[in-house]
């Protein structure tokens, strides 16, 4: 499969339902969330993010407790400056784990919105072997099912592609 810079274009999913405006909502990692409520709103974060890539889709971390001592405070601190919202931009495959992002989002108060999708940069050294071979349509029908059923059999839906 082919892939250009256009495929790392970060797409939101808004659902955008036919009553109006105040029906419409972003995919959180705790759930919907109103447009309205996002407030002030960090929209490309990497809160953990692993370089050196891993056969792994979803990062799991040996202590999980020093990851959310670590990096609460700094959602505090967000919070305390006004922010209400983030995009956590780090797809599979370079870090990301949905489960601790939902945690930190608890302990913090801030919405963090999470991704499916791929990182292609880098002369695609963080995809998976296995997409090379992938059609678009099974792409597509993997990313549906995570909006669908969550991102790896968490419940935790992507709120954006990238």
């Amino acid at each position: 499969m082919k892939y250009s810079s256009g495929l790392c274009t970060v797409l939101l999913l808004f659902c955008l339902c036919a009553q109006g405006q105040e029906d419409r909502y972003i995919m959180t990692v705790q759930g919907k969330l109103a447009v309205g409520e996002m407030g002030k709103t960090l929209v490309h974060e990497h809160i953990v993010t692993n370089f050196e890539g891993t056969v792994t889709p979803n990062q799991s971390f040996t202590d999980q407790t020093l990851a959310i001592k670590t990096i609460v405070p700094y959602l505090n601190q967000l919070k305390a400056l006004g922010y209400n919202t983030l995009f956590e931009c780090t797809p599979s495959y370079i870090g990301k784990n949905v489960r601790l992002l939902q945690k930190l989002s608890e302990l913090s108060g801030i919405h963090i919105v999470t991704n499916t999708g791929y990182y292609a940069a880098v002369d695609k050294k963080y995809l998976p072997e296995r997409v090379q071979d992938e059609s678009v349509s099974s792409l597509a029908a993997l990313w549906h099912n995570e909006w669908e059923e969550g991102i790896a059999g968490t419940g935790i839906r992507p709120g954006f592609i990238k």
